[in-house]
C-alpha cells in the first residue's frame, strides 16, 4: 500500500497491511514518526514537500528522518493524525 492510497480512504483497510514510505519527521518523546508517499519522495528528492502523510505510532526503535521504510500495522481512529487516524505499527523495516 502507498501512503497516497491509505490517506484517500484509511478506514477501508481492515486488519494488518504494509505501507511503504519515507520518514519526514520523528517525535521520539511521543514514540511516533510521519511518512510520506515513496513516489512523492522519489520525485521531490526531499522529505520536505509532502502533500499528504501518515502518522505512525511505534513502540520500538524509531527510524531516522529520510529513511525509506515498510511499516506493517493497523489503522486506528486517533486525533493525533492529520486525517483523524494513525497507523499503529507492529513492525518497521528500514529499506
Amino acid at each position: 500500500v502507498d501512503v497516497a492510497n491509505l490517506v484517500s480512504d484509511p478506514f477501508a483497510y481492515k486488519g494488518e497491511f504494509t505501507v511503504r514510505g519515507a520518514v519526514m519527521s520523528v517525535e521520539s518523546a511521543k514514540k511516533m514518526f510521519h511518512i510520506l508517499d515513496y513516489r512523492e519522495y522519489r520525485a521531490c528528492r526531499t522529505v520536505d514537500c509532502p502533500k499528504e502523510w501518515v502518522t505512525v505510532l511505534y513502540g520500538g526503535k524509531l527510524p531516522e528522518r529520510t529513511n525509506v521504510v515498510e511499516v506493517t500495522g493497523m489503522v486506528e481512529r486517533n486525533g493525533t493524525g492529520k486525517s483523524g487516524f494513525v497507523l499503529r505499527a507492529k513492525e518497521v523495516k528500514v529499506k
